[in-house]
């Protein structure tokens, strides 16, 4: 009866080490592949009458995609209209790439991530243009990556 124990506790233990050294090697692997970007907010635009702000912040490149959270505010356009997946790029290396992903644009205060497919997880300097949205006609938001 003894043996039962001391097998059962040795199959749990198994279970228990198989487990963590899972764990581990998940969470080095998402760690290696993240790229964490510590890059400051660009604004364009204001709220004033018929105008938009627009705050840009890049976050991270995981798997080769790139995640900034973008926010926009106005008073008194209608950001309905405009389809962030139309008029926005990404340059870099000579590359221009529209977003893989883009929040839909409703209401007068937005916020969510743009997501764009690069080659790799590293990016020395890129920019980011939106095109079309009221009083500014042609956004651009600059960022180099140092160290």
């Amino acid at each position: 009866m003894k043996n039962k124990y001391y097998v059962f506790g040795f199959i749990l233990l198994i279970i228990g080490l198989s487990f963590g050294i899972f764990l581990y090697y998940n969470s080095t692997l998402k760690n290696e592949s993240d790229t964490i970007l510590k890059l400051n907010t660009v604004s364009t635009g204001s709220t004033s009458n018929g105008g938009v702000q627009i705050e840009l912040t890049p976050k991270k490149i995981s798997l080769g995609k790139l995640e900034v959270e973008i926010v926009m505010n106005t008073h008194s356009v209608d950001l309905s209209r405009f389809n962030l997946k139309e008029i926005t790029m990404l340059e870099y290396e000579g590359k221009q790439l529209m977003p893989y992903s883009a929040p839909n644009l409703m209401g007068h205060h937005i916020s969510g991530t743009l997501i764009f497919e690069v080659m790799d997880n590293e990016l020395d300097s890129f920019r980011i243009v939106i095109l079309g949205i009221p009083k500014v006609e042609k956004r651009i938001f600059e960022w180099e990556v140092i160290g």
